[in-house]
């Protein structure tokens, strides 16, 4: 179901103390997609909600690569825990498309020490270790370079446009 109030109620399954109803939510999740991955967003960004944030990060965790887009645009949020949350879950799903997207919180200065450890930690995970700054600013003009002669990160409409998380 796309329900919004039925997908809450499957965020609020997955803390639930029966295996059998967190299963279930789970399952039910994965079938809502990205409506599902913006429900359990919105929850890992409630800070009233702490205590279900595990369960939540294993959920996003479980739709896989639906959830991938949505996590790297919440990487953008103001809040430090949500972007540390979802650059975790990325470490976790081992998205290589996270890769650039982690650079700039692992070097920028004006991370906070939480965000750039768990940077180190996803790409540490998604490549098997941590670039070097010179490396990781070698790689993004690589990156630039294939962008400007049309190689892009994925399909463009007719229009050439493409869509973004951001």
């Amino acid at each position: 179901s796309r329900n919004p109030r039925r997908l809450e109620q499957l965020v609020r399954d997955l803390s639930d103390p029966m295996r059998d109803v967190r299963i279930a939510a789970i399952a039910d999740l994965r079938q809502a997609q990205e409506d599902a991955v913006l429900a359990l967003i919105k929850a890992l960004a409630n800070e009233e909600r702490a205590a279900e944030h595990q369960a939540i990060q294993h959920a996003l965790y479980r739709m896989d690569d639906v959830a991938i887009e949505p996590l790297l645009a919440a990487m953008q949020a103001p809040d430090e825990d949500l972007r540390r949350k979802a650059i975790e879950v990325l470490g976790l799903l081992k998205a290589r498309e996270a890769g650039p997207h982690l650079i700039h919180p692992l070097y920028s200065e004006g991370s906070p020490d939480g965000v750039k450890l768990q940077a180190a930690y996803a790409l540490k995970r998604i490549y098997g270790g941590v670039p070097d700054e010179v490396a990781s600013l070698r790689f993004l003009a690589r990156r630039v370079d294939r962008l400007t002669t049309g190689d892009l990160p994925r399909k463009a409409d007719p229009e050439v446009n493409i869509e973004l998380w951001l």
